[in-house]
């Protein structure tokens, strides 16, 4: 195969909030207590331990029997997905866990063989944002967005197979 560079193309797909998510058949929603305080606060070190495994916890019913899985942080978020990731492997072990984030960084993509980047998923309109090294034959990925939950146009269009969106903040308690 011969090797390539292959720039990024903006996918034409509506706005990606809870209403449109809603007509979306393959995207689950599963609300997550919120956080006490986000990364790029200042959270200390160690302080997304415990709430990394409740994070989890929630998640894992909603997860496949089997197959793979790609937790993916929006807008930059690693710490959290990483540490939800991890504990999902743990407690998981019939699924093959992997995690990655979006960027706003442009990189080059270049399919060839040992080149670090080889694909790309490019979304957002106006405000371009990548998610690089997709893992295209997951049966599952799930979202976890920063603070505001917004989740940029395009990205869930370009996904494979079903997402997990978190939405933070929004638990519905039981009568």
């Amino acid at each position: 195969a011969a090797e390539r560079a292959r720039p990024w193309t903006e996918a034409a797909h509506a706005d990606t909030q809870d209403k449109t998510l809603a007509a979306h058949d393959r995207v689950d929603t599963v609300d997550v207590p919120a956080p006490p305080q986000w990364a790029r606060s200042g959270v200390p070190a160690g302080a997304y331990l415990s709430y990394a495994d409740r994070a989890a916890a929630l998640l894992e019913s909603t997860l496949p029997g089997s197959g793979t899985v790609h937790v993916v942080g929006v807008e930059e978020q690693i710490q959290l997905p990483v540490l939800i990731a991890e504990r999902l492997a743990r407690s998981r072990p019939d699924l093959r866990v992997l995690v990655s984030s979006t960027t706003r960084s442009p990189v080059v993509v270049l399919d060839a063989p040992g080149y670090p980047i080889r694909d790309v998923v490019a979304f957002g309109g106006d405000q371009p944002r990548f998610l690089y090294n997709p893992v295209r034959d997951a049966e599952c990925t799930v979202l976890l967005p920063d603070a505001d939950g917004r989740i940029a146009s395009g990205l869930i269009a370009q996904l494979p197979a079903r997402v997990v969106r978190v939405r933070w903040g929004h638990v519905r308690r039981s009568p």
